[in-house]
């Protein structure tokens, strides 16, 4: 009787889970790059790439180099 209710919870956590992604950084050199997150040349690789530095993240922490300006 619980089971069908157990595994109904368990698949909506999964899926719930699984819809999150991750915010972290895929290459190491994200932070020595940051000042290129905002060109135009590079934002697709760097959204894919540095999504933590490059403040790509839907709520991410990191810094927004992207809204700085250039001086």
């Amino acid at each position: 009787m619980f089971y069908p209710i157990l595994l109904a919870i368990s698949l909506l956590l999964l899926l719930s889970s699984a819809e999150k992604e991750e915010c972290r950084d895929e290459n190491d050199f994200c932070e020595e790059i940051a000042a290129f997150c905002s060109d135009p040349e590079f934002e697709t690789l760097f959204a894919k790439g540095c999504k933590k530095t490059c403040n790509f993240c839907a709520d991410s922490k990191g810094p927004d180099v992207r809204a700085e300006s250039k001086e």
